[in-house]
């Protein structure tokens, strides 16, 4: 067990010795740092995954996820994630919300006051108002931005209709599970396609149609109401990425939508005597293959099993100060904190590549 503090290149505490480091990066003790770099010589892929703490209001667990309709692995998180919001114990234990990136079309000025044509050509509903990125490219073929905020709205409004009924995120996940056949060039804006997905999800297609209608629409010039609240919320939490978590209203900038990341940051939020039991069982069971903890979820079975008050000098644990934990897959596990004056507290995870020299931890996303 190792407990010794960890120190961030160029902290600005006066010591001035790092001010030509231009890489996010931290510095061990050697006696901590020798084992690791025993590995890399060994040829071992070395990851650690660093973690800071969330806050911990009481036994319900709020996670809501920024991102957009046609980001693949926003769907596939999504599509997992449901599993795992059972075996949490459903909208009982975990309050999971949607919301959608849209763009200010006013801002961006592709609304024009005037009643002109819109600038932004097919990338916006709403004569302008509302944009998001045409996801293929091409503003004459495909997939446009204004069908991307047609279904993000229509999102929006099965989350409005289903959220707050029992198992209501279930319908949910379950649509997007659904509207999976739709995410294509041909199917993705055909209303036949999108109902379908609806009805198999056990979604009244009508119910939702009212829905869209009566917060606005997509073909008046006129304001939305449900879309105009995502472009608030989404400024007044600086969200700039695709793909952001929160986590009990701290936010989780892993650039990736990692599984396992979220699920041990999710049950890292409950206080204490209220954790699932799945977190018991899933949340610290890593290994060197993907998935690891979701392959646990979905199991109800972890096959990766270790003794962790025994750690030899390919496995370790680090239990530093702020109650998180980091760890390192290909048989290294350290738990390590930081606090960042230049980061938000909430960034949850980070990965990190160590080089075999310096001993210097380089930024890179953990996949």
């Amino acid at each position: 067990m190792i407990n010794d503090p960890v120190m961030m290149g160029d902290d600005e505490s006066g010591s001035g010795s790092a001010s030509d480091i231009t890489i996010p990066a931290m510095m061990l003790f050697k006696q901590n740092a020798d084992p690791i770099k025993k590995e890399l010589e060994k040829g071992t892929m070395v990851i650690v995954e660093m973690s800071w703490s969330v806050p911990i209001p009481d036994g319900r667990v709020e996670l809501d996820l920024w991102t957009t309709v046609t980001d693949d692995e926003a769907t596939v998180f999504q599509m997992m994630w449901m599993d795992a919001h059972k075996k949490l114990g459903g909208d009982d234990t975990i309050a999971f919300t949607p919301h959608y990136h849209i763009y200010d079309g006013v801002e961006a000025q592709c609304w024009q006051d005037d009643g002109s044509t819109s600038l932004c050509s097919t990338a916006c509903t709403n004569e302008g108002r509302y944009c998001a990125m045409d996801p293929d490219n091409d503003l004459d073929y495909g997939i446009s931005g204004a069908n991307v905020v047609e279904e993000s709205l229509r999102r929006l409004c099965i989350w409005d209709i289903y959220g707050n009924e029992r198992n209501g995120s279930e319908l949910f996940f379950q649509y997007v599970r659904e509207f999976d056949e739709c995410n294509n060039e041909h199917d993705f804006m055909i209303p036949k396609c999108i109902n379908d997905a609806m009805i198999r999800a056990d979604i009244d297609p009508e119910k939702v149609k009212n829905c869209v209608d009566t917060s606005g629409g997509t073909e008046r010039k006129d304001e939305n109401e449900k879309l105009q609240a995502q472009i608030i919320e989404g400024k007044r939490n600086g969200i700039t990425e695709m793909r952001v978590a929160y986590i009990n209203g701290e936010p989780i900038r892993a650039g990736t939508l990692n599984f396992d990341v979220i699920f041990k940051a999710v049950c890292a939020g409950y206080t204490h005597g209220t954790k699932p039991d799945i977190c018991t069982k899933c949340a610290d069971c890593s290994d060197s293959s993907a998935n690891s903890e979701y392959n646990c979820v979905r199991d109800d079975y972890c096959s990766f099993e270790y003794d962790i008050s025994a750690p030899t000098s390919s496995s370790f644990n680090f239990n530093p100060l702020f109650n998180g934990f980091i760890i390192i897959a290909a048989a290294i596990s350290v738990a390590v904190f930081i606090v960042n004056r230049n980061k938000r507290a909430g960034d949850f995870s980070r990965g990190y590549d160590i080089t075999d020299e310096q001993h210097e931890l380089t930024y890179s996303i953990l996949k």
